[in-house]
């Protein structure tokens, strides 16, 4: 926690900055502290905001603590804790006047595609989260607030990765929530392993079933129950990766790269990736490279 406190201490004073994105939406951002006394009182029903396109708040405490209420009771925000909200939505938060100082940071997205990824999972609506300081999450955060409100980065094209990036593990995290970490852990192991042994060659599920020792039908059950994916959807994804690992490391065409990942030709991997990243391989490699 020390470490986060001490990389987002230079922010402390700047204030809330906000970053507009030529009508892709806004990000907010800010570092505070609260005392008693202070009035720090937010109600989401009357923040304004719109139901139909709602924004999402992420606050996170460094020390102190303050108070979170979705329900009847108000619930204890401690250190190493956030709780994320929907704006607008019925939830109350504040300073808690039994605790002498309150520090947190606070992230609010108004990103229309973020917001709607983020609130498909339970577990980041009006939630309370535990997160340790070291946690994806909470790196990905810090990095994206020194972005956002020291505005250094380099172009809002790089915010926008910092954001999407913080999204997906946010989204990793609420996932891990719901699938138990050790079954899943094995079992994408086995698979990575798996796939990777035999990257250039096609692989379909009845191979993976039959190596796990089940029917294929029972394979693919277990696979989406235990982990929230498809075997397919995995092993895609697995490929796509080394793909992109190859693209920033070697100078190997996109038809080697093809061919060195599993997918039929060149075409193939083009249309894959662009789903995955949003960009052409070509695209890809030159802003990594850069």
């Amino acid at each position: 926690m020390k470490a986060i406190i001490q990389q987002l201490a230079p922010i402390r004073d700047h204030g809330v900055r906000h970053a507009a994105w030529a009508g892709r939406g806004l990000l907010s951002g800010a570092m505070a502290v609260v005392k008693p006394g202070d009035n720090y009182h937010w109600d989401g029903l009357k923040r304004g905001g719109d139901p139909g396109q709602p924004a999402w708040l992420f606050q996170y405490t460094l020390s102190g603590r303050g108070l979170f209420q979705t329900g009847r009771l108000p619930q204890s925000v401690e250190a190493g804790q956030a709780f994320c909200a929907t704006i607008p939505s019925a939830h109350v938060y504040n300073g808690d006047d039994s605790c002498p100082r309150w520090v947190f940071f606070w992230i609010i997205v108004n990103d229309p595609h973020v917001t709607g990824r983020l609130l498909r999972h339970p577990g980041l609506h009006n939630s309370l989260l535990t997160l340790p300081p070291g946690s994806p999450v909470i790196r990905c955060a810090a990095s994206l607030l020194l972005h956002l409100v020291r505005g250094d980065a380099l172009d809002i094209y790089q915010l926008e990765e910092n954001l999407f990036r913080w999204m997906l593990e946010c989204e990793r995290w609420a996932d891990l929530q719901l699938h138990p970490v050790e079954p899943k852990a094995r079992l994408l192991e086995f698979v990575r392993n798996f796939t990777l042994e035999r990257l250039e060659s096609p692989l379909d599920t009845s191979s993976l079933a039959r190596a796990w020792g089940l029917s294929r039908s029972n394979f693919s059950h277990y696979f989406q129950k235990t982990s929230g994916l498809t075997p397919a959807a995995y092993v895609w994804s697995l490929r796509l990766e080394e793909a992109a690992e190859i693209l920033r490391t070697s100078d190997l065409s996109v038809k080697e790269v093809a061919a060195k990942t599993g997918f039929t030709d060149s075409n193939h991997l083009c249309k894959s990736f662009r789903r995955h990243f949003l960009m052409s391989p070509g695209n890809y490699r030159a802003t990594h490279r850069t």
